[in-house]
């Protein structure tokens, strides 16, 4: 493998990690103003929970000293089948990563390569060296803790999660949700920022579905 492909899937990875960094529901459309309503903590979080088979697309862009680019991002992930699937594409259409995922075989297809593990961190870490919350941010997208030393802020008024701390396997890791938009009976963050160390990842989300 040449230099430069291994730099495009450590690369292309850094994104999977905005997604890793749920009848249908209504889509979220970014125009509109958001109506938000005061929901206590407790309350929230039961919903949360209870949202295990869930859809996102929208955009994801990948901020570093020394360089910046951005995609399109699909990820689905269902519970109730054990499956997950993703997908980042460029602007043009052109698929530049995919992963799916069945009963805890995880299949890799990233710059004409593919890549199969039963552990999706470890088959992470092993390709680009780097240690990715996978099982966290299944947790943290929707404003939850994943680990019991998370500590989160919430807004004042609304209640809703605005900064999410984590010491996720050592290292320090901060998620900022900015904006919120009512799907049916949720409120779901559709801009995300996380931080971790020189690493800035953005993800908007034009559509939320939950099952």
């Amino acid at each position: 493998m040449t230099i430069l492909n291994k730099k495009f899937i450590q690369f292309s990875f850094l994104l999977t990690l905005a997604l890793l960094l749920n009848g249908c529901a209504s889509l979220l459309d970014s125009s509109k103003t958001p109506i938000l309503y005061p929901q206590e903590v407790t309350e929230r979080n039961q919903q949360m929970l209870a949202i295990t088979d869930w859809k996102i697309s929208g955009k994801i862009a990948f901020i570093h000293p020394e360089e910046k680019t951005s995609a399109t991002i699909n990820w689905q992930y269902l519970t109730s089948t054990s499956s997950q699937r993703l997908d980042l594409t460029t602007y043009l259409g052109i698929n530049v990563l995919h992963l799916s995922s069945k009963d805890n075989i995880h299949t890799i297809k990233v710059d004409g390569n593919t890549f199969q593990g039963t552990n999706l961190a470890q088959l992470l870490h092993s390709l680009t060296g780097y240690t990715l919350p996978t099982d966290a941010l299944t947790y943290w997208l929707k404003g939850l803790t994943y680990q019991k030393s998370d500590v989160i802020e919430y807004d004042q008024n609304t209640k809703l999660p605005t900064r999410l701390i984590s010491n996720y396997q050592d290292r320090s890791w901060q998620i900022n949700y900015s904006h919120y938009k009512n799907i049916n009976q949720h409120q779901l963050a559709s801009k995300i920022t996380i931080k971790q160390q020189e690493l800035t990842i953005k993800l908007a989300i034009n559509q939320w579905q939950v099952y």
